[in-house]
């Protein structure tokens, strides 16, 4: 039986589930104050269903604040659409997939819910994480699907504090940013066709160790 313990990422996991999917929600329990070493916390792992996710009274807590916090701004209004519907479809051969948080499509809109120590970094985590290339995959993706055009469809980051105030705000590529992402986008999927093609997927190492 697995059991997911509190982990750096399970508080991103567990406010996007409160927020989006009460059902995934559900699966989340508290973590008793008890010696995670002890005979008794162990026996109350195994004692839990399949799947639970295990949080920290912090977390939990966090999760509330922001919840509550975005409760009470008009972005609230961006989570009422349609959330966590699955896209199938090919482009250029490749079988693709994609799961938007929110998606609007009356305005056109796919909204990616995001966790963030502060506001003011936001552009760093999503460099640091490469949240832009998510951007064409989406878009492609839910356009096809829609029978759209990609220019149409505007991409939306709405970032969540997990400190601090709690606030939150939202975020779009500039032009600049996007054909960037853009560019990279398609060269990543014409690599992966070539490794389909080749039957080889090679990872970091080549021929000749780094110098460092």
């Amino acid at each position: 039986m697995l059991h997911k313990e509190s982990v750096s990422l399970s508080l991103g996991t567990l406010v996007h589930s409160a927020i989006l999917e009460p059902e995934a929600f559900s699966k989340f329990v508290l973590a008793p104050a008890i010696d995670k070493r002890s005979k008794a916390y162990k026996d109350w792992v195994k004692a839990l269903p399949e799947g639970t996710n295990i949080v920290t009274e912090d977390e939990f807590d966090t999760c509330r604040k922001i919840k509550e916090r975005l409760a009470a701004t008009d972005l609230d209004a961006l989570v009422t659409k349609d959330v966590e519907l699955s896209f199938y479809t090919d482009i250029e051969d490749v079988q693709m997939k994609c799961r938007p948080d929110i998606l609007n499509v009356e305005k056109r809109m796919i909204i990616d819910l995001k966790t963030t120590r502060d506001l003011k970094w936001f552009h760093k985590d999503a460099l640091k994480y490469q949240y832009d290339e998510s951007v064409p995959h989406y878009t492609s993706i839910v356009a096809k699907v829609t029978e759209t055009d990609p220019a149409e469809w505007t991409y939306v980051f709405l970032a969540v504090e997990t400190d601090g105030a709690f606030d939150c705000d939202w975020f779009t590529l500039s032009d600049e940013t996007q054909q960037r992402a853009q560019d990279k986008w398609v060269r990543s999927v014409e690599l992966y066709k070539s490794c389909v093609a080749f039957q080889s997927f090679p990872g970091y190492a080549g021929n000749t160790p780094k110098e460092i």
